[in-house]
């Protein structure tokens, strides 16, 4: 049921965008919530303002979005445009190089097998999104919005934005055992990561920037 949920959507992989300073510490304990990573030392990139929109719970549960790790269902979101340009927004700290970027692609089948996962029709931070746990329902979420390709979003409206960042809200933490591909920028970053850790890495710099 699973998996032909997520074919039918072509649903392959689930992407997670963090700063290269972070990665010794994923592949050491795989990505933590937001909740557990505040205990480590690591590198913050994360808009303030959005962060106590995320204070919320999710509906039902009684758990705070700040217990889940999130990964979206593509790539060039609000979150990623935000990051590497100089885009007006509350709360936003400083713009990053794509060169400090890293996008780790996670396989979708093992995610979903998970028990306690939810997925949103947009933002986990907006009051507008919808929570939802049975594969059944992805129906719900807006596929021409989530993989219109290599499109930021800057240029649409609030509601178009929401919808390109539908989540999957994992508990706790996501296994290093689940990565597919640990993709960046350019050969600099690619040289920058091994210096860090001893991953495997592939290089597609299109597909993403």
């Amino acid at each position: 049921m699973i998996d032909k949920q997520l074919k039918k959507y072509n649903i392959d992989q689930l992407h997670y965008i963090v700063h290269l300073r972070n990665m010794p510490s994923i592949f050491a304990q795989g990505i933590l919530c937001h909740e557990r990573v505040q205990n480590l030392d690591h590198y913050d990139f994360s808009n303030a303002s959005v962060q106590r929109r995320r204070r919320r719970q999710v509906p039902k549960i009684g758990k705070e979005i700040h217990r889940y790790v999130p990964l979206f269902f593509t790539t060039h979101t609000p979150m990623q445009y935000i990051l590497i340009t100089n885009a007006p927004t509350k709360g936003r700290k400083q713009s990053l190089s794509q060169e400090e970027l890293v996008i780790i692609e996670i396989n979708a089948n093992r995610v979903f097998q998970l028990e306690g996962v939810f997925f949103t029709d947009g933002n986990a931070a907006s009051k507008q999104t919808k929570f939802y746990s049975d594969v059944a329902d992805l129906d719900k979420l807006d596929w021409d919005i989530i993989h219109l390709p290599n499109e930021y979003p800057q240029c649409y409206n609030s509601d178009y934005q929401r919808k390109k960042a539908s989540e999957v809200l994992v508990p706790d933490h996501v296994p290093i055992g689940f990565f597919d591909h640990i993709v960046v920028y350019s050969q600099d970053a690619l040289i920058a990561l091994k210096n860090q850790t001893n991953c495997y890495c592939v290089i597609d710099r299109s597909h993403y920037f």
